[in-house]
């Protein structure tokens, strides 16, 4: 299973990189440096814009930094037994079937990405983040998507699966074979059409919109009983 992290370089939180160096290094001098370099900002056009997040690409540190961000995908993908291989933001995942590569996907959703989630919702609820709970979630689900789709390969596959997924047989071979690239097609009207919110809802995927309505119905009804 090939996994690609779109964008990786471009959507790395400085403040979470931070923190993760942290743990092993103690010299607040150097640290102050790595966000120095981090926040450096890039030049367009002659004008330097600020950056609030990414790591520079085409700098030696980049490729270290981004193996201490993802040190815990390393550590998770070793500790489930996986045969893996990873540089910087590409990393092949060796499965024995496309079901194994499916139930770890499963697996990955419950036990690694739903928490994470549920901690953003708990630590942003007090405000007003409908918008930001919508956008989170549709690019959440977008990822699955993105997954699925490189894992089937093949345009008649595609095809095949798109059709199991409830999708007219013309529509299946229209998108099946669009030539379109990866990204695109998760986040195209097929892939949305065939893998709704109930799709996610039901392979058990948090929707932090969800438990934001959770928490301020909660709310409103101890409110009621006071």
């Amino acid at each position: 299973m090939d996994m690609h992290l779109a964008k990786f370089f471009d959507e790395v939180n400085h403040d979470i990189l931070i923190s993760k160096i942290a743990k092993r290094v103690k010299d607040k001098k150097l640290l102050l440096l790595i966000r120095v370099y981090l926040q450096a900002g890039v030049m367009e056009d002659g004008l330097v814009s600020a950056s609030e997040k990414g790591t520079p690409q085409g700098s030696p540190l980049s490729p270290l930094l981004s193996n201490i961000m993802l040190d815990d995908l390393d550590k998770e993908l070793d500790r489930r037994g996986h045969a893996f291989c990873r540089y910087a933001d590409d990393c092949n995942v060796y499965v024995k079937s496309e079901k194994a590569g499916g139930r770890n996907l499963q697996r990955f959703i419950t036990e690694d990405l739903n928490p994470i989630l549920r901690g953003w919702i708990n630590y942003f609820r007090i405000a007003e983040v409908k918008t930001f709970a919508e956008d989170i979630d549709g690019w959440v689900r977008r990822r699955p998507r993105l997954i699925l789709w490189k894992q089937w390969k093949k345009p008649w596959t595609r095809r095949n699966r798109l059709i199991e997924a409830g999708l007219p047989e013309e529509r299946a071979v229209m998108s099946a074979f669009n030539r379109r690239g990866s990204w695109w097609n998760s986040g195209a009207s097929h892939m949305n059409d065939a893998f709704r919110k109930k799709f996610f809802d039901r392979v058990g995927l948090v929707s932090m919109l969800d438990e934001l309505y959770k928490f301020r119905t909660f709310n409103f009804v101890n409110r009621l009983g006071t």
